[in-house]
Protein backbone atom coordinates (compact mmCIF):
# COMPACT_ATOMS: atom_id res chain seq x y z
CA UNK A 1 0.00 0.00 0.00
CA UNK A 2 1.58 3.40 -1.06
CA UNK A 3 0.50 6.25 0.96
CA UNK A 4 0.65 9.55 -0.74
CA UNK A 5 3.85 10.96 -1.04
CA UNK A 6 3.20 14.32 0.08
CA UNK A 7 1.91 12.85 3.51
CA UNK A 8 4.78 10.70 4.28
CA UNK A 9 7.23 13.04 3.62
CA UNK A 10 5.57 14.41 7.28
CA UNK A 11 4.78 11.61 8.45
CA UNK A 12 6.71 11.56 11.42
CA UNK A 13 5.38 14.91 12.40
CA UNK A 14 1.62 13.86 11.66
CA UNK A 15 1.73 11.09 14.01
CA UNK A 16 2.92 13.12 16.30
CA UNK A 17 0.34 16.02 16.14
CA UNK A 18 -2.69 13.42 15.72
CA UNK A 19 -1.59 11.21 18.65
CA UNK A 20 -1.46 14.73 20.60
CA UNK A 21 -4.87 15.37 19.69
CA UNK A 22 -6.37 11.97 20.05
CA UNK A 23 -5.41 12.09 23.99
CA UNK A 24 -5.51 15.63 25.12
CA UNK A 25 -8.12 15.47 27.77
CA UNK A 26 -8.90 19.05 27.74
CA UNK A 27 -12.54 20.35 25.64
CA UNK A 28 -14.01 23.52 25.01
CA UNK A 29 -17.86 24.67 25.19
CA UNK A 30 -18.77 25.53 22.07
CA UNK A 31 -22.38 26.45 22.08
CA UNK A 32 -25.53 25.17 23.88
CA UNK A 33 -28.24 23.68 22.78
CA UNK A 34 -31.90 22.52 24.63
CA UNK A 35 -29.66 23.53 28.08
CA UNK A 36 -27.08 20.82 26.79
CA UNK A 37 -23.27 22.59 26.36
CA UNK A 38 -22.11 20.76 23.04
CA UNK A 39 -18.31 20.32 24.28
CA UNK A 40 -15.45 19.91 21.20
CA UNK A 41 -12.33 17.47 22.20
CA UNK A 42 -9.03 18.19 20.24
CA UNK A 43 -9.33 14.88 18.82
CA UNK A 44 -12.91 16.18 17.09
CA UNK A 45 -11.17 18.14 14.94
CA UNK A 46 -9.39 15.16 13.47
CA UNK A 47 -12.96 14.83 11.84
CA UNK A 48 -12.31 17.90 9.59
CA UNK A 49 -9.79 15.64 7.37
CA UNK A 50 -12.21 12.29 7.58
CA UNK A 51 -13.52 12.99 4.04
CA UNK A 52 -9.79 13.01 2.45
CA UNK A 53 -8.92 10.28 4.45
CA UNK A 54 -12.18 8.07 3.45
CA UNK A 55 -12.06 8.77 -0.18
CA UNK A 56 -7.89 8.08 -0.29
CA UNK A 57 -8.66 5.13 1.98
CA UNK A 58 -11.32 3.87 -0.47
CA UNK A 59 -9.35 3.98 -2.87
CA UNK A 60 -6.45 2.31 -1.88
CA UNK A 61 -8.29 -0.44 -0.81
CA UNK A 62 -9.72 -1.17 -4.22
CA UNK A 63 -6.21 -0.71 -5.62
CA UNK A 64 -4.72 -3.59 -2.88
CA UNK A 65 -7.27 -5.97 -3.46
CA UNK A 66 -4.69 -8.68 -2.54
CA UNK A 67 -4.79 -7.43 1.40
CA UNK A 68 -7.77 -8.20 2.73
CA UNK A 69 -9.31 -9.91 5.78
CA UNK A 70 -12.66 -11.13 6.55
CA UNK A 71 -12.61 -9.65 10.15
CA UNK A 72 -12.04 -6.27 8.71
CA UNK A 73 -14.69 -6.71 5.90
CA UNK A 74 -17.31 -7.56 8.03
CA UNK A 75 -16.29 -4.92 10.84
CA UNK A 76 -16.84 -2.02 8.22
CA UNK A 77 -20.12 -3.56 7.17
CA UNK A 78 -21.89 -3.76 10.51
CA UNK A 79 -20.15 0.15 11.12
CA UNK A 80 -21.69 1.36 7.90
CA UNK A 81 -24.82 -0.67 8.50
CA UNK A 82 -24.98 1.28 11.92
CA UNK A 83 -24.17 4.83 11.25
CA UNK A 84 -26.66 4.30 8.14
CA UNK A 85 -29.72 2.90 10.73
CA UNK A 86 -28.93 5.51 13.64
CA UNK A 87 -29.41 7.71 11.00
CA UNK A 88 -32.73 7.29 9.28
CA UNK A 89 -33.44 6.59 12.77
CA UNK A 90 -32.96 10.12 14.17
CA UNK A 91 -34.42 11.88 11.01
CA UNK A 92 -37.52 9.58 10.80
CA UNK A 93 -37.85 10.67 14.72
CA UNK A 94 -37.13 14.10 14.14
CA UNK A 95 -39.88 13.99 11.17
CA UNK A 96 -42.46 12.38 13.07
CA UNK A 97 -42.01 14.81 16.28
CA UNK A 98 -39.88 18.05 15.11
CA UNK A 99 -37.95 17.49 17.90
CA UNK A 100 -34.30 18.31 16.80
CA UNK A 101 -32.74 16.48 19.99
CA UNK A 102 -32.38 13.22 18.85
CA UNK A 103 -30.55 14.39 15.53
CA UNK A 104 -28.30 15.98 18.16
CA UNK A 105 -27.97 12.81 20.17
CA UNK A 106 -27.58 10.82 17.01
CA UNK A 107 -24.51 12.68 15.69
CA UNK A 108 -22.98 12.38 19.38
CA UNK A 109 -23.26 8.43 19.08
CA UNK A 110 -22.35 8.52 15.67
CA UNK A 111 -19.27 10.67 15.89
CA UNK A 112 -16.53 7.83 17.61
CA UNK A 113 -17.57 5.77 15.05
CA UNK A 114 -16.04 7.78 12.33
CA UNK A 115 -12.69 7.20 13.61
CA UNK A 116 -12.81 3.73 13.10
CA UNK A 117 -12.12 5.32 9.21
CA UNK A 118 -9.63 7.65 10.31
CA UNK A 119 -7.54 4.78 11.92
CA UNK A 120 -7.42 2.49 8.62
CA UNK A 121 -6.27 5.24 6.74
CA UNK A 122 -3.47 5.94 9.14
CA UNK A 123 -2.60 1.82 9.08
CA UNK A 124 -2.21 2.93 5.25
CA UNK A 125 -0.31 6.06 5.40
CA UNK A 126 1.30 6.25 9.01
CA UNK A 127 1.80 2.26 9.80
CA UNK A 128 0.49 0.41 12.92
CA UNK A 129 4.03 0.86 15.08
CA UNK A 130 4.93 4.37 14.33
CA UNK A 131 1.01 5.60 15.58
CA UNK A 132 1.02 2.89 18.58
CA UNK A 133 4.26 4.11 19.75
CA UNK A 134 3.62 8.37 19.38
CA UNK A 135 0.52 7.91 21.48
CA UNK A 136 2.08 6.04 24.35
CA UNK A 137 4.68 8.40 24.53
CA UNK A 138 1.95 11.36 23.79
CA UNK A 139 -0.36 9.44 26.78
CA UNK A 140 3.26 9.09 28.72
CA UNK A 141 3.25 12.82 28.69
CA UNK A 142 -0.06 13.65 29.48
CA UNK A 143 -0.01 11.82 32.72
CA UNK A 144 2.97 13.28 33.55
CA UNK A 145 1.77 16.91 32.85
CA UNK A 146 -1.45 16.07 35.36
CA UNK A 147 0.34 14.88 37.83
CA UNK A 148 2.90 18.14 37.64
CA UNK A 149 -0.48 20.54 37.31
CA UNK A 150 -1.86 19.09 40.59
CA UNK A 151 1.59 19.64 42.47
CA UNK A 152 2.32 23.11 40.89
CA UNK A 153 -1.22 24.27 42.19
CA UNK A 154 -1.24 26.42 44.34
CA UNK A 155 -3.97 25.18 46.68
CA UNK A 156 -1.35 21.68 46.90
CA UNK A 157 -2.03 19.77 48.51
CA UNK A 158 -5.76 19.96 49.04
CA UNK A 159 -6.14 20.34 45.26
CA UNK A 160 -7.88 17.24 43.57
CA UNK A 161 -5.34 15.02 41.61
CA UNK A 162 -5.60 15.23 38.41
CA UNK A 163 -8.33 17.80 38.00
CA UNK A 164 -6.45 20.13 35.71
CA UNK A 165 -3.91 20.11 33.10
CA UNK A 166 -2.39 23.03 32.63
CA UNK A 167 -4.58 25.02 33.83
CA UNK A 168 -7.15 23.69 32.33
CA UNK A 169 -10.15 21.39 34.02
CA UNK A 170 -9.70 18.45 32.34
CA UNK A 171 -12.89 16.88 30.35
CA UNK A 172 -15.38 14.35 32.12
CA UNK A 173 -13.28 14.47 35.62
CA UNK A 174 -13.54 12.77 37.19
CA UNK A 175 -15.20 9.20 35.67
CA UNK A 176 -14.34 9.60 32.18
CA UNK A 177 -10.81 11.12 32.45
CA UNK A 178 -9.78 8.58 34.92
CA UNK A 179 -11.43 5.71 33.26
CA UNK A 180 -9.32 6.54 29.69
CA UNK A 181 -6.32 6.88 31.55
CA UNK A 182 -7.02 3.61 33.20
CA UNK A 183 -7.12 1.89 30.25
CA UNK A 184 -4.28 3.62 28.73
CA UNK A 185 -1.65 2.63 31.34
CA UNK A 186 -0.64 -0.31 29.34
CA UNK A 187 -0.10 1.69 26.59
CA UNK A 188 2.35 3.83 28.87
CA UNK A 189 3.72 0.38 30.20
CA UNK A 190 5.25 -0.21 26.53
CA UNK A 191 7.72 2.66 26.72
CA UNK A 192 9.44 0.83 30.15
CA UNK A 193 9.08 -2.60 28.68
CA UNK A 194 10.57 -1.94 25.01
CA UNK A 195 13.03 1.26 25.17
CA UNK A 196 16.77 0.45 24.71
CA UNK A 197 17.48 3.66 26.70
CA UNK A 198 17.78 3.34 30.79
CA UNK A 199 15.81 7.16 30.49
CA UNK A 200 13.21 6.34 28.57
CA UNK A 201 12.29 3.15 30.61
CA UNK A 202 12.47 5.49 33.81
CA UNK A 203 10.66 7.61 31.92
CA UNK A 204 7.74 5.07 31.63
CA UNK A 205 7.64 3.80 34.61
CA UNK A 206 7.36 6.87 35.93
CA UNK A 207 4.31 7.81 33.97
CA UNK A 208 2.85 4.68 35.02
CA UNK A 209 3.41 5.39 38.10
CA UNK A 210 1.78 9.03 37.86
CA UNK A 211 -1.19 7.37 36.23
CA UNK A 212 -1.80 4.75 39.80
CA UNK A 213 -1.96 7.84 41.52
CA UNK A 214 -4.14 9.82 39.52
CA UNK A 215 -6.57 7.36 39.58
CA UNK A 216 -6.74 5.84 42.82
CA UNK A 217 -6.79 10.17 44.30
CA UNK A 218 -9.84 10.37 41.80
CA UNK A 219 -11.85 8.03 44.15
CA UNK A 220 -13.38 6.72 40.47
CA UNK A 221 -14.52 3.11 41.79
CA UNK A 222 -14.81 2.51 37.54
CA UNK A 223 -11.66 3.92 36.95
CA UNK A 224 -10.30 1.78 39.29
CA UNK A 225 -11.60 -1.68 38.21
CA UNK A 226 -10.79 -0.52 34.53
CA UNK A 227 -6.71 0.09 35.90
CA UNK A 228 -6.75 -3.29 38.01
CA UNK A 229 -8.63 -5.03 35.15
CA UNK A 230 -5.98 -3.58 31.93
CA UNK A 231 -2.84 -4.08 34.36
CA UNK A 232 -3.99 -7.99 34.71
CA UNK A 233 -4.77 -8.30 31.46
CA UNK A 234 -1.20 -6.39 29.62
CA UNK A 235 0.96 -8.33 32.49
CA UNK A 236 -0.93 -11.67 31.68
CA UNK A 237 -0.19 -11.71 27.96
CA UNK A 238 3.29 -10.36 28.25
CA UNK A 239 3.86 -13.26 30.43
CA UNK A 240 5.22 -11.61 34.15
CA UNK A 241 2.50 -13.55 35.93
CA UNK A 242 3.97 -13.93 39.57
CA UNK A 243 6.96 -11.44 39.81
CA UNK A 244 4.89 -8.07 38.55
CA UNK A 245 1.26 -8.98 39.80
CA UNK A 246 3.10 -9.61 43.13
CA UNK A 247 5.31 -6.75 42.72
CA UNK A 248 1.94 -4.73 41.85
CA UNK A 249 -0.33 -5.76 44.88
CA UNK A 250 2.89 -5.22 47.24
CA UNK A 251 2.89 -1.57 46.03
CA UNK A 252 -0.64 -1.02 46.09
CA UNK A 253 -0.85 -1.65 49.91
CA UNK A 254 2.34 -0.09 50.67
CA UNK A 255 1.09 3.35 48.49
CA UNK A 256 -2.15 3.09 49.62
CA UNK A 257 -1.54 2.88 53.37
CA UNK A 258 1.18 5.17 53.00
CA UNK A 259 -0.72 7.47 50.95
CA UNK A 260 -3.33 7.52 54.09
CA UNK A 261 -1.04 7.99 56.65
CA UNK A 262 1.12 10.68 55.37
CA UNK A 263 -1.94 12.93 54.58
CA UNK A 264 -3.98 11.48 57.72
CA UNK A 265 -1.61 12.42 60.05
CA UNK A 266 1.44 14.54 59.06
CA UNK A 267 1.06 18.43 60.58
CA UNK A 268 1.64 20.12 57.31
CA UNK A 269 -1.79 18.98 55.97
CA UNK A 270 -3.48 18.09 58.76
CA UNK A 271 -5.83 21.45 57.73
CA UNK A 272 -6.67 19.08 54.16
CA UNK A 273 -8.13 16.77 56.56
CA UNK A 274 -11.99 18.33 56.30
CA UNK A 275 -11.36 18.19 52.75
CA UNK A 276 -10.38 14.92 52.43
CA UNK A 277 -13.59 13.74 54.67
CA UNK A 278 -15.76 16.20 52.63
CA UNK A 279 -14.33 14.46 49.50
CA UNK A 280 -14.75 11.17 50.62
CA UNK A 281 -18.51 11.73 51.78
CA UNK A 282 -19.45 13.09 48.53
CA UNK A 283 -18.19 9.92 46.56
CA UNK A 284 -19.20 7.52 49.60
CA UNK A 285 -21.26 7.90 52.45
CA UNK A 286 -23.91 10.40 51.47
CA UNK A 287 -25.46 8.12 48.23
CA UNK A 288 -25.34 4.89 50.97
CA UNK A 289 -27.50 7.77 53.23
CA UNK A 290 -29.73 8.42 50.86
CA UNK A 291 -30.13 4.59 49.22
CA UNK A 292 -28.82 5.67 46.38
CA UNK A 293 -25.02 4.54 47.06
CA UNK A 294 -22.29 2.89 44.24
CA UNK A 295 -24.22 -1.00 43.88
CA UNK A 296 -28.08 0.67 45.08
CA UNK A 297 -28.70 3.16 42.88
CA UNK A 298 -27.30 2.18 39.77
CA UNK A 299 -29.31 -0.78 40.50
CA UNK A 300 -32.04 1.38 40.88
CA UNK A 301 -31.40 3.11 37.75
CA UNK A 302 -30.21 0.25 35.41
CA UNK A 303 -33.46 -1.46 36.22
CA UNK A 304 -35.99 1.69 35.30
CA UNK A 305 -33.69 1.31 31.86
CA UNK A 306 -34.87 -2.02 31.13
CA UNK A 307 -38.43 -1.44 31.78
CA UNK A 308 -37.83 1.74 29.59
CA UNK A 309 -36.40 -1.13 26.81
CA UNK A 310 -38.76 -3.49 27.14
CA UNK A 311 -41.30 -1.44 25.80
CA UNK A 312 -39.75 -0.78 22.49
CA UNK A 313 -37.61 -3.44 22.19
CA UNK A 314 -36.45 -3.55 18.47
CA UNK A 315 -35.55 0.40 17.38
CA UNK A 316 -35.84 1.70 21.12
CA UNK A 317 -36.64 5.87 21.49
CA UNK A 318 -34.88 6.71 18.41
CA UNK A 319 -31.92 9.17 20.01
CA UNK A 320 -34.84 10.81 22.35
CA UNK A 321 -32.74 12.41 25.78
CA UNK A 322 -32.95 9.66 28.39
CA UNK A 323 -34.24 12.73 30.72
CA UNK A 324 -37.83 12.75 29.11
CA UNK A 325 -38.52 9.64 29.88
CA UNK A 326 -36.36 9.67 33.58
CA UNK A 327 -35.52 11.50 36.43
CA UNK A 328 -31.91 10.38 35.42
CA UNK A 329 -29.70 11.83 32.61
CA UNK A 330 -28.65 8.71 31.62
CA UNK A 331 -28.62 5.08 32.60
CA UNK A 332 -24.88 4.98 33.55
CA UNK A 333 -24.19 1.92 31.31
CA UNK A 334 -23.02 1.66 27.83
CA UNK A 335 -25.17 -0.85 26.67
CA UNK A 336 -28.08 0.13 28.28
CA UNK A 337 -27.95 3.77 26.81
CA UNK A 338 -27.03 2.21 23.13
CA UNK A 339 -30.22 -0.20 23.59
CA UNK A 340 -32.32 2.81 24.80
CA UNK A 341 -31.39 4.95 21.94
CA UNK A 342 -30.92 2.66 19.26
CA UNK A 343 -32.90 -0.64 20.47
CA UNK A 344 -32.23 -4.58 19.57
CA UNK A 345 -31.15 -4.23 16.21
CA UNK A 346 -28.59 -1.46 16.98
CA UNK A 347 -27.32 -2.86 19.63
CA UNK A 348 -26.29 -6.34 17.68
CA UNK A 349 -24.40 -3.95 15.25
CA UNK A 350 -22.62 -2.14 17.60
CA UNK A 351 -21.28 -5.36 19.85
CA UNK A 352 -20.89 -6.96 16.48
CA UNK A 353 -18.30 -4.39 15.91
CA UNK A 354 -16.67 -4.32 19.57
CA UNK A 355 -16.76 -8.34 19.57
CA UNK A 356 -15.24 -8.66 15.81
CA UNK A 357 -12.46 -6.54 17.43
CA UNK A 358 -11.91 -8.57 20.26
CA UNK A 359 -11.53 -11.42 18.25
CA UNK A 360 -9.09 -9.79 15.69
CA UNK A 361 -7.24 -8.70 18.30
CA UNK A 362 -6.98 -11.96 20.40
CA UNK A 363 -6.36 -13.62 16.92
CA UNK A 364 -3.64 -11.16 15.88
CA UNK A 365 -1.93 -12.14 19.81
CA UNK A 366 -1.65 -15.97 19.00
CA UNK A 367 -0.53 -15.37 15.58
CA UNK A 368 2.48 -13.24 16.94
CA UNK A 369 3.27 -15.57 19.87
CA UNK A 370 3.19 -18.27 17.43
CA UNK A 371 5.63 -17.22 15.56
CA UNK A 372 7.69 -14.06 16.50
CA UNK A 373 10.80 -13.82 18.11
CA UNK A 374 11.27 -13.33 21.81
CA UNK A 375 13.19 -9.86 20.41
CA UNK A 376 10.18 -8.89 19.14
CA UNK A 377 8.27 -5.75 20.41
CA UNK A 378 4.97 -5.85 18.28
CA UNK A 379 3.68 -8.31 21.16
CA UNK A 380 3.47 -5.67 23.68
CA UNK A 381 1.95 -2.80 21.58
CA UNK A 382 -0.55 -5.56 20.71
CA UNK A 383 -1.15 -6.66 23.94
CA UNK A 384 -1.53 -3.22 25.50
CA UNK A 385 -3.73 -2.29 22.94
CA UNK A 386 -6.26 -5.93 23.75
CA UNK A 387 -5.54 -4.38 27.66
CA UNK A 388 -7.36 -1.34 26.82
CA UNK A 389 -10.16 -2.82 24.81
CA UNK A 390 -10.67 -5.18 27.45
CA UNK A 391 -10.97 -2.60 30.31
CA UNK A 392 -13.00 -0.05 28.26
CA UNK A 393 -15.19 -2.84 27.77
CA UNK A 394 -15.62 -3.73 31.54
CA UNK A 395 -16.16 -0.33 32.14
CA UNK A 396 -18.88 0.14 30.07
CA UNK A 397 -20.71 -1.77 32.72
CA UNK A 398 -20.88 0.99 35.14
CA UNK A 399 -20.97 4.15 32.78
CA UNK A 400 -21.16 5.33 29.17
CA UNK A 401 -17.44 5.34 27.70
CA UNK A 402 -17.47 5.39 24.35
CA UNK A 403 -20.43 8.25 23.96
CA UNK A 404 -19.45 11.12 25.75
CA UNK A 405 -15.80 11.06 26.00
CA UNK A 406 -12.31 10.90 24.67
CA UNK A 407 -12.18 7.07 25.70
CA UNK A 408 -14.35 6.74 22.63
CA UNK A 409 -12.26 8.77 20.19
CA UNK A 410 -9.16 7.08 20.98
CA UNK A 411 -10.61 3.17 21.42
CA UNK A 412 -12.38 3.05 17.66
CA UNK A 413 -9.29 5.02 16.43
CA UNK A 414 -7.35 2.07 17.58
CA UNK A 415 -10.21 -0.43 16.36
CA UNK A 416 -9.25 1.19 12.82
CA UNK A 417 -5.95 1.05 13.14
CA UNK A 418 -5.63 -2.80 14.18
CA UNK A 419 -8.71 -4.16 12.19
CA UNK A 420 -7.05 -3.65 9.05
CA UNK A 421 -5.09 -5.94 6.71
CA UNK A 422 -1.54 -4.01 7.17
CA UNK A 423 -1.82 -4.82 10.85
CA UNK A 424 -1.96 -8.56 10.03
CA UNK A 425 1.42 -8.22 7.69
CA UNK A 426 2.85 -5.66 10.34
CA UNK A 427 2.15 -8.52 13.37
CA UNK A 428 3.25 -11.53 12.00
CA UNK A 429 6.83 -12.63 12.91
CA UNK A 430 8.57 -13.02 9.39
CA UNK A 431 7.25 -14.28 5.79
CA UNK A 432 9.07 -14.86 2.67
CA UNK A 433 8.00 -13.77 -0.61
CA UNK A 434 8.04 -16.12 -3.25
CA UNK A 435 8.80 -14.33 -6.92
CA UNK A 436 5.85 -11.25 -6.02
CA UNK A 437 4.07 -13.67 -4.11
CA UNK A 438 3.90 -13.01 -0.43
CA UNK A 439 2.84 -15.84 1.91
CA UNK A 440 2.01 -16.36 5.88
CA UNK A 441 4.49 -18.80 8.03
CA UNK A 442 1.23 -20.72 9.00
CA UNK A 443 0.74 -21.76 5.23
CA UNK A 444 2.29 -24.67 3.58
CA UNK A 445 5.70 -23.27 2.18
CA UNK A 446 6.11 -22.84 -1.63
CA UNK A 447 7.60 -26.44 -3.22
CA UNK A 448 11.73 -26.14 -4.05
CA UNK A 449 12.53 -24.26 -7.08
CA UNK A 450 9.18 -21.93 -7.16
CA UNK A 451 11.25 -18.89 -6.63
CA UNK A 452 13.55 -17.13 -4.45
CA UNK A 453 13.00 -17.34 -0.95
CA UNK A 454 13.73 -14.29 1.30
CA UNK A 455 12.58 -12.71 4.35
CA UNK A 456 10.82 -9.75 4.75
CA UNK A 457 11.05 -6.98 7.80
CA UNK A 458 7.35 -6.99 8.70
CA UNK A 459 7.51 -4.61 11.49
CA UNK A 460 4.42 -2.12 11.97
CA UNK A 461 5.77 0.95 10.59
Amino acid sequence: MNAPRSFLRHADFWSWFIAAAVVLPVSWNVVTIHNKPIDVLPSDMLLLALPVCVWRWLRQRGHDSGEKNVAATWMYCCLIALIAYCGLLAVAEWSRTGDAIGLLSAAKFIKPLLFVFLGGWLATAIGPRMMLRQMSWMLAVVVLLLAVSTILHSDFPGTVWGSQWMGHPVYGFPNLAMTFVAAATPLVMVIADTSSKSWQRWFGWAAAAASFVLVVSSLSRCANVVLVLSLFVYLLMTGRRWRLMSFACVAVLYVGTGYSLIVLNSDAVAEQQPLLQERAAHRFVEPVNRNSGALAGRSTIWAEAWSLIRTHPWVGYAFRPYSYHSEFVTPHQQYLETLYKAGAIGFAMYAAMLLIALGWLIYLWRDWNAHATRTSNEGHLLAAVLALLCGVLIGNLSQANLTYSLTGNCLFLLIGLMVHPRSEAAISARRYVSGSTAWRPWLPSPLEGEGDRRPVDCNMS
